[in-house]
């Protein structure tokens, strides 16, 4: 800004943001939970037996923060599909 001799406010509406995005900051350090994570994941559980884990050793935090670091860690594990039952054959229901 002081580069070009503009306001602050003009720089944001000539970049069509609020003034109060430009002065925000990332309060959010995950790195607690995230070594919580990677400690808790060594066995290859999918997130709800991690979360599970790490509310037995007494981590207070709840499962939507562990759910988004998980999800930013690229921890996310592929769930099983279900085995496909062959097709059933129906008969006419006037026969024995």
């Amino acid at each position: 800004m002081e580069e070009y001799g503009i306001s602050i406010s003009r720089a944001c509406k000539l970049m069509e943001i609020h003034r109060s995005y430009f002065y925000y900051t990332e309060k959010k350090d995950d790195t607690e939970v995230e070594e919580a994570i990677r400690a808790a994941a060594e066995f290859g559980d999918g997130f709800w037996k991690i979360y599970s884990r790490l509310r037995r050793e007494g981590k207070g935090w709840d499962h939507k923060k562990v759910y988004r670091v998980y999800k930013a860690m690229h921890y996310e594990k592929r769930s099983r599909l279900k085995k496909r039952l062959p097709a059933r054959v129906k008969k006419p229901s006037g026969y024995a």
